[in-house]
């Protein structure tokens, strides 16, 4: 199989977080989620991506396999941290919320950072931010924007020593924090007073509501039955294959 532009697009996409979802990958792609299943499937066929399911009553995810992650230079894993998992659904979304509005701009995932700079984690560089927006502006000798998206209230010094570490070991021109409805009170009252950081909400609007999450699930097993009945009718011809070889 040949890939497209749009299939290495795909692969980028995935190994730039670790894992994605199908709704991620609809809205990515711009597409219908039954031509996105169709997409998905074509590149697991071909084995270019897995198709995993973590949590019952969620979308499946998809990761990419072993050879693409040697491909992009990335370590393959198929091990799914449910401790963040949550967090890093959520990372994607923002992700793609965050393209639409800085479309001139490069946007790195903390997997792109750990790849770039090296960093092997917490402990050896400081703290890595979720996302880092590239920009050409400059101030002050500061540039870029870091972006945190801040779910579970981490402890006053902790938060404290994270914006130390972004304000001045890395230097950024601003850092934008993205918080639930459990933190966004929170970050905003340890963060009052620096005017290079900006607290945001995240919409509510933008949760999928009740009827699109029960027909995105219908349109999934919709696919799973197309693809087993193609499974079934391959094997239907491999044995009549068989049996005019032997007969």
């Amino acid at each position: 199989m040949k890939l497209t532009n749009r299939d290495l697009e795909i692969l980028k996409l995935i190994n730039k977080f670790g894992y994605i979802n199908h709704t991620h990958l609809k809205e990515y792609l711009g597409v219908s989620k039954v031509r996105a299943y169709q997409i998905a499937n074509r590149l697991i066929n071909n084995n270019f991506i897995e198709r995993l399911s973590i949590l019952s009553g969620e979308p499946a995810i998809y990761i990419c396999s072993r050879s693409s992650c040697k491909d992009f230079d990335y370590k393959y894993s198929n091990s799914i941290s449910l401790g963040v998992f949550k967090h890093n659904i959520l990372l994607v979304s923002l992700y793609l919320d965050l393209i639409k509005k800085y479309q001139q701009n490069t946007i790195l995932s903390d997997r792109d950072l750990t790849k770039i700079n090296g960093f092997k984690g917490v402990g050896s560089y400081g703290h890595i931010p979720d996302l880092v927006i590239q920009t050409e502006q400059e101030k002050n000798g500061y540039k870029d924007i870091a972006v945190e998206l801040e779910l579970t209230r981490k402890s006053k010094k902790r938060v404290q020593n994270i914006v130390k570490e972004l304000d001045f070991k890395h230097k950024y021109l601003e850092v934008f924090y993205f918080c639930n409805s459990d933190t966004y009170e929170y970050i905003k009252g340890l963060t009052s007073g620096a005017k290079h950081i900006k607290v945001f909400s995240l919409e509510q609007s933008k949760e999928p509501s009740l009827n699109n999450d029960i027909n995105e699930k219908i349109e999934y097993l919709q696919s799973e039955i197309i693809d087993k009945n193609k499974i079934i009718l391959d094997l239907k011809t491999e044995i009549e294959i068989l049996k005019k070889g032997r007969f």
